[in-house]
């Protein structure tokens, strides 16, 4: 399987389809969701959904010091068959997470968190959580993002895992067009016997029309041999609420 982090396509649209205002729910609480459909859950390069389409949802609830929680949910399409050819498997990805955000000078922020993954039905593959650390600059009109995941040894992984990537987005002046590219690299642990290290990379755009925002991108990785890794293009289109 795969594991680590919110794929870049389905991370940057939530991202960026939310220009709309966080409702409050009391206690210095806000609460923001987006909804998103997109034609090919790629995450970190590889399809979750064997090339299908995937609807995606996802509520965040932030407190004012930075702190926030939430869960995403996604459709995919993990599954094994029995010797009887039964078919055993999951149609839904929940992921629940946590952390705290905040800026460490006027153009630096930092994103420290957790998340657990669920994936319900699926045979001999345990839920698994890892630890993320994500560093946003701002440049201009540009912002770059740095950032890792490491998802220690747990059941249903043979070793550790560790992921490492950069991002960065640029919007275009007088239009609501964003670009954005994306470059990362997974690492297995010694043991892990089931893939092998490779790098994915992805670059695209978005556009914004009120809480609605439509993307296009083009994802590909340099693994050889593995199904729906290669080359494509993902689009998407989100609405905030």
């Amino acid at each position: 399987m795969r594991r680590l982090g919110l794929g870049f396509i389905a991370a940057a649209l939530v991202a960026g389809a939310s220009p709309a205002e966080a409702v409050p729910i009391g206690a210095g609480l806000t609460l923001s969701g987006t909804a998103v459909i997109v034609s090919d859950y790629r995450y970190r390069g590889v399809s979750q959904t064997l090339g299908d389409p995937a609807p995606q949802l996802g509520f965040t609830v932030r407190q004012k010091d930075g702190f926030y929680a939430g869960a995403w949910t996604s459709y995919v399409r993990f599954y094994s068959h029995h010797a009887s050819g039964r078919r055993n498997g999951a149609d839904t990805e929940v992921d629940l997470y946590g952390g705290w955000t905040g800026r460490i000078s006027r153009k630096t922020s930092v994103d420290v968190g957790f998340t657990y993954y669920v994936f319900p039905g699926v045979a001999g593959v345990g839920d698994m959580g890892e630890a993320t650390l994500v560093v946003t600059q701002s440049i201009g009109r540009a912002e770059l993002r740095v950032g890792g995941a490491y998802d220690w040894r747990q059941h249903g992984l043979e070793d550790r895992v560790v992921y490492a990537y950069g991002e960065a987005a640029l919007p275009i002046a007088g239009t609501r067009l964003t670009m954005r590219a994306h470059g990362g690299r997974t690492v297995y642990g010694p043991r892990y016997r089931f893939a092998h290290d490779y790098w994915d990379w992805s670059i695209g755009g978005e556009a914004r029309f009120g809480r609605f925002t439509a993307g296009l991108a083009y994802v590909d990785t340099d693994l050889a041999g593995v199904s729906h890794s290669g080359a494509g293009a993902v689009a998407s289109l989100g609405f905030a609420f």
